[in-house]
C-alpha cells in the first residue's frame, strides 16, 4: 500500500459526499440545461453516480474546466430592452454548489455579529431590527 493512500481515499470520499449534496441542491432548484444541453433527466437516465464520479475525478486531478454559460435573452421593460442571462451547465452548478457548501461555513465563522451584507442566514428584517434597536437589544 502506498503511503498517503488512506488519506487520499478519505478525501475522495468527502468530495463525493459533498458533490452528492450539491447535486441534490441543484436539482431542487431545477433550471434549464446549460450550453451542453444536458438536463437532470438525462443525467439521471445515464446515472447520477457516474456523472458525479466524473466530476470528482476531474476535480481531484485538477483537470476540471468550467463550461461557458448559455446565453438566454429575456425581454425587459415591455420588450424595449433585453436582459441577458448566463445559464451554467448542471455540471458547473454542482461544482459551484459544492464550493459553497465548503466555503460558506469558513467565512461565516469570521463575520462579525453585525455584518449582514454577504451572509446567508440573517434576513433584511433582522438587519433592520438590529439597526433600529442596536446590537445591545439582541
Amino acid at each position: 500500500m502506498q503511503p498517503g493512500l488512506p488519506r487520499e481515499a478519505a478525501e475522495g470520499e468527502r468530495v463525493s459526499e459533498t458533490l452528492h449534496e450539491a447535486y441534490a441542491l441543484a436539482k431542487r432548484n431545477d433550471g434549464a440545461p446549460g450550453v451542453d444541453g444536458v438536463s437532470f433527466a438525462a443525467i439521471e437516465e445515464s446515472g447520477v453516480d457516474g456523472f458525479l464520479e466524473q466530476i470528482r475525478d476531474e476535480l481531484v486531478s485538477r483537470r476540471y474546466v468550467p463550461m461557458p454559460n448559455r446565453r438566454k435573452e429575456t425581454p425587459k421593460d415591455a420588450g424595449r430592452k433585453v436582459r441577458v442571462l448566463g445559464i451554467p451547465s448542471i455540471r458547473d452548478r454542482v461544482v459551484q454548489g459544492a464550493l459553497k457548501l465548503i466555503l460558506e461555513p469558513i467565512f461565516e465563522a469570521d463575520f462579525q455579529e453585525g455584518s449582514y451584507g454577504y451572509r446567508v442566514s440573517p434576513t433584511i428584517s433582522w438587519s433592520w431590527w438590529t439597526a433600529n434597536h442596536g446590537m445591545n437589544g439582541c
